[in-house]
């Protein structure tokens, strides 16, 4: 086996917990033959990019719904493709999942979406409940089925909401990256249909001082900021406007603000506006919410705990209420019982899933199946949840 590729089955963690084999399946109640499989492709580990809780995620979901029988008696068995962040690491990985026999590949969560999705469609297997991270190509390829609206969902909220809280004249502070870029200009569109005007300002990567990107958007007075950059630039751009005294509105996605650079902001953290595709994981109201952060926390009491891993352990939740009672003998299952979902799922964590819908409910995204998003406010570091899902694209914001 390559070094690159790791598997774990469901009769493993039964058997030990969630500890995995880096090779190799035991299934002690079920042979090879009888499994389902799934896989995830992710960033685990790079150097620019690793989401090690991603894989956790599904472990968890995995051996929940196994220990619970699995589907229809036959567990899922879950093996994982590391892409380090590299498109043809990724490609590597799709063409895996194609000639082990996966059924889907199930919350995916990596930039190299439009590496892989390409492979995918033309050996028909679903690319399910991919986390958004590679762009709009994850909202709009015929075998993708995302189960958020993602990050023009979140961004197109950020600029929405900084009308609704701010007023009229919103300054959004992109980052020069290309995909910074891009969903910046979903928050400019945002901040439209809440009936704002917008100005971009094109802020540089890891600068060390961001006080002249400050000094440029304070010069325009605006009633909101919105930001658009990395999670560590973010950081220091919150700090930057903070320490010219500006405490009016700032939004941004909740990929921007994840729970060690609301740490590391502190004080100036509070009374952020954060948008996500997800209820915020500090939501433990929610039962899902809690149960998540349980079997996160009793696999690894240092685990990440933020939205990535929620979305693909949601992921494989949704896999098997799907095809609970139904005949599961390749992709072809999995795509077609995708398309005969007669009840929305309930999951919990999203709104209810309903399937691909013909008209979508915004014709730019047409496999988003509800696009609406999650306000959220930053209290004493922590994200609290405002109010229920919304439409960001919708005249009130």
């Amino acid at each position: 086996m390559s070094t690159r590729r790791l598997r774990s089955t469901a009769a493993a963690l039964v058997a030990v917990g969630l500890s995995t084999s880096a090779c190799g399946s035991d299934t002690p109640s079920s042979s090879a033959e009888d499994s389902i499989k799934i896989l995830t492709i992710a960033s685990f580990e790079s150097q620019q990019f690793s989401v090690p809780q991603v894989r956790t995620a599904v472990e968890v979901a995995v051996k929940q719904i196994n220990d619970a029988g699995g589907i229809d008696g036959r567990k899922i068995e879950a093996s994982f493709c590391n892409d380090k962040f590299d498109p043809n690491e990724a490609a590597s990985c799709a063409r895996e999942a194609v000639s082990e026999g996966a059924v889907a590949v199930v919350g995916g969560t990596t930039p190299n979406a439009g590496a892989i999705l390409p492979i995918l469609e033309e050996a028909g297997v679903a690319w399910l409940a991919g986390s958004g991270t590679s762009g709009p190509i994850e909202l709009t390829s015929p075998v993708s089925y995302p189960i958020n609206a993602g990050a023009p969902g979140m961004t197109i909220g950020a600029g929405a909401k900084a009308v609704a809280l701010g007023g009229k004249n919103v300054v959004i502070m992109a980052g020069e990256n290309e995909n910074a870029q891009i969903n910046s200009e979903q928050s400019a569109r945002g901040v439209k249909a809440a009936g704002g005007t917008s100005t971009m300002i094109t802020v540089p990567l890891n600068a060390a001082d961001y006080a002249a990107s400050a000094a440029a958007a304070l010069a325009r007075k605006p009633d909101g900021i919105s930001i658009g950059s990395t999670p560590e630039d973010t950081a220091k751009i919150v700090q930057a406007l903070r320490q010219t005294g500006y405490s009016g509105v700032i939004t941004g996605p909740s990929s921007l603000f994840p729970p060690s650079s609301l740490q590391a902001l502190g004080a100036s953290a509070t009374g952020i506006t954060v948008l996500s595709r997800l209820a915020p994981t500090t939501s433990t109201d929610i039962p899902e919410i809690k149960e998540f952060v349980d079997q996160m926390t009793a696999a690894d009491p240092q685990v990440r705990i933020e939205d990535l891993g929620l979305n693909a352990w949601t992921g494989v939740r949704l896999f098997g209420k799907l095809l609970q009672g139904r005949t599961v003998d390749g992709p072809k299952s999995v795509i077609d019982a995708l398309a005969d979902i007669k009840t929305p799922i309930e999951l919990g964590t999203v709104p209810a899933y309903p399937g691909v819908q013909n008209p979508p409910p915004v014709p730019d995204f047409p496999r988003v199946a509800v696009f609406k998003t999650m306000e959220s406010k930053v209290v004493d570091g922590k994200l609290v949840q405002q109010g229920d899902f919304f439409d960001p694209l919708a005249a009130n914001g």
